[in-house]
């Protein structure tokens, strides 16, 4: 019996319709807190409601055989609708290569492949056995982001739109009921190397594919006008995952993913870890904040910059670095509250080293104290109520006097093997104090207590049988 699964989830604007209602409606003045908060959590009782209802329909379809699924009425809207006249392409050769850079260690790696599988059409792949053995599959969907469940709307279906097949039979065929670029999930090989792998699918359609140097400028030009509605651009160590309508102005994406090449580059040369790749993916409503970490890195904010090269070069760039830096952190090495502020060490080193360009700074208007900070101030993240970005200024006044080799030392040091992170945010601090100290030849000891770093007497003692002379940066708290 055929499964309509189009019933199993209404319209994205009947959701809107019903959600929205106690939002749009005209509210008392003032609203009593109360009340607020009661419809706060009516609000998130429906959107609860409807993501509950969204999850049901993604078990039906994801489980339907593919002759069976259709296409999602909000597909159209997100992620986009194929053009009904684009051709529908048979046997569009794929080659992929177990041996890759990938996000982690252990992970799988999306390999684009300039195809875009239209919403509840079948897509057939002819598997050889090499694939079959190397325990590849076929994906459908950019990334795995749900909605923000505690959003006042939904701008799309509000959870992970995504599945992926394994391809494990000669022929393997697959169905999507919103469509989406089609990637080969490549697993980590079990030793170096290993021959290209050849694949072939049927019934999907062109979409837009850059990889820097295979791309040519003549292949470009016919690519970046392909039917599919989301583009790739892509160079060894990253990928950009956009609407296809930014990119079609784009001539040639060469110096642009050039830089983006060579920011990756230096997100590894200061981080001092395994080279792994880096994606970032564009999606109207994802899951937290304007921007989030993770593979990929998902972006709700920056479209305006992702694929413009002159924002790019004047600095439009921090998002994203950021990002790249909490990609950074895993290991446990940053202490509690400077997880939002060492991560920014890698936007300003692109800025630095790529632009020429200063940190970007949000306290331009902060005023030292004439006293240190307490300690375990600079602990919050958010010393004396002024932000991110005044904790930053401890690090930004350490780079100004030594310089990037601090940091670089310290990154390389806990990515050495055996290493394993202090276990209490006192022992990380004491960590970060001696390995700084011993880099810049220098006690940093007055300038960590200035700031109020929650430093102990032990780690204070450790940096002074350094012998080194101390330093503190004029323009820390204090005197």
């Amino acid at each position: 019996m055929m499964h309509d699964v189009r019933r199993s989830f209404p319209p994205l604007a009947v959701l809107l319709a019903s959600s929205l209602a106690m939002a749009q409606a005209p509210a008392p003045v003032p609203t009593p807190p109360d009340a607020r908060a009661a419809a706060q959590a009516a609000r998130e009782a429906a959107n609860a409601k409807l993501v509950d209802e969204a999850k049901a329909h993604r078990a039906a379809w994801t489980k339907a055989p593919a002759d069976e699924v259709r296409a999602h009425p909000d597909a159209a809207q997100f992620p986009g609708a194929v053009p009904a006249e684009a051709p529908r392409l048979q046997h569009a050769g794929v080659i992929v290569s177990p041996d890759i850079n990938r996000w982690r260690p252990k992970a799988a790696w999306w390999h684009p492949t300039g195809l875009y599988a239209p919403a509840g059409e079948v897509i057939t792949i002819d598997v050889p056995e090499p694939a079959r053995a190397a325990g590849l599959s076929i994906r459908i969907g950019a990334h795995k982001d749900n909605s923000n469940p505690k959003a006042s709307k939904f701008r799309r279906t509000p959870v992970n739109l995504t599945h992926a097949w394994p391809l494990n039979a000669e022929q393997v065929r697959v169905a999507s009921a919103f469509g989406g670029p089609v990637y080969v999930e490549v697993p980590r090989p079990a030793s170096p190397g290993g021959e290209p792998i050849s694949l072939r699918i049927s019934g999907a359609v062109a979409a837009p594919l850059f990889v820097l140097g295979v791309t040519t400028p003549e292949q470009w030009q016919a690519a970046r006008a392909a039917p599919g509605p989301w583009a790739e651009l892509a160079s060894p160590h990253i990928a950009i995952t956009v609407p296809s309508d930014r990119v079609r102005s784009i001539e040639d994406p060469t110096e642009l993913m050039t830089l983006w090449e060579r920011g990756a580059v230096l997100v590894h040369e200061l981080g001092g870890g395994e080279f792994t790749s880096e994606r970032l993916v564009w999606d109207p409503a994802i899951s937290a904040g304007s921007m989030h970490s993770g593979h990929p890195i998902m972006c709700q904010g920056g479209l305006d910059s992702i694929v413009d090269l002159a924002k790019l070069k004047g600095g439009d760039v921090w998002g994203f670095f950021h990002e790249m830096g909490h990609n950074q952190q895993y290991g446990g090495w940053t202490p509690k509250g400077q997880g939002e502020v060492t991560c920014n060490w890698f936007p300003m080193y692109f800025r630095a080293e790529a632009l020429g360009l200063p940190p970007f700074d949000r306290a331009e208007k902060w005023t030292r104290p004439e006293t240190p900070m307490p300690r375990g101030e600079i602990g919050t993240g958010n010393p004396g109520g002024a932000g991110h970005f005044v904790a930053l200024r401890i690090w930004r006044q350490i780079h100004a006097q030594f310089g990037w080799e601090p940091f670089r030392a310290f990154l390389r040091s806990v990515r050495e093997p055996g290493y394993v992170a202090p276990a209490t945010d006192e022992a990380k601090w004491d960590d970060m104090l001696v390995k700084f100290s011993r880099a810049a030849g220098h006690d940093l000891s007055p300038h960590f207590v200035a700031w109020g770093a929650e430093v102990s007497d032990e780690g204070l003692n450790r940096a002074a049988a350094l012998g080194l002379p101390p330093w503190k940066h004029p323009g820390a708290p204090g005197p």
